[in-house]
């Protein structure tokens, strides 16, 4: 048998109940049987008192981690986005600017924010999904932005060919791979 409150307070029900019968010598009254009777709604009203709070607890709990999944899944599709963005600047800006391309400013500052969106989103998964957090960590936004911030310093290199890089395959599948993490996640 399970030991819960329930099980403790029933106990404690029938104790207090044992010690009045113990206290009438046996002999009910009226008065008793109602202080008895007061007794048991009491207990019974705790019982549902607690029994609504553990419920809403666990639907809080519930309804914060799906929260920050799908403000995690949304802060990490945008900010794969708005690499996939940047890359596609580099290109037409070493095009134009040869091999000491710079990007304009403004657009490493957007790709910034959306980095730390989604890292400040993260910050709040790994809070509420810590699981999620320990068995994904590829999708954590120091890892992600490892390789694409490789990728963007290989288009500085002389050598770079835009068909051998791995670019858009690690785009594609970090992106696939993600979408599909979080969506499974998120259905459990």
């Amino acid at each position: 048998m399970r030991v819960d409150l329930t099980n403790i307070f029933v106990a404690l029900f029938l104790t207090i109940l044992g010690y009045y019968y113990g206290l009438s010598n046996g002999e009910f009254s009226v008065d008793k049987l109602l202080s008895v009777s007061n007794l048991t709604v009491s207990f019974c009203a705790l019982i549902v008192a607690i029994k609504a709070l553990s419920a809403w607890k666990n639907q809080f709990q519930h309804q914060e981690q799906y929260k920050s999944l799908v403000s995690a899944e949304l802060c990490f599709k945008i900010y794969c986005s708005s690499e996939y963005k940047v890359k596609e600047e580099c290109l037409k800006a070493r095009q134009k600017q040869g091999i000491d391309f710079s990007l304009p400013m403004n657009m490493v500052d957007q790709r910034n924010d959306k980095k730390r969106d989604y890292q400040k989103s993260w910050k709040e998964l790994e809070i509420h999904c810590r699981d999620f957090v320990q068995n994904n960590s590829y999708l954590s936004p120091d890892n992600i932005g490892k390789k694409y911030t490789k990728a963007i310093l290989d288009l500085h290199l002389e050598l770079y060919k835009p068909y051998e890089c791995n670019f858009d395959k690690y785009h594609e599948f970090i992106f696939k791979k993600g979408e599909d993490t979080f969506h499974n996640y998120r259905s459990r």
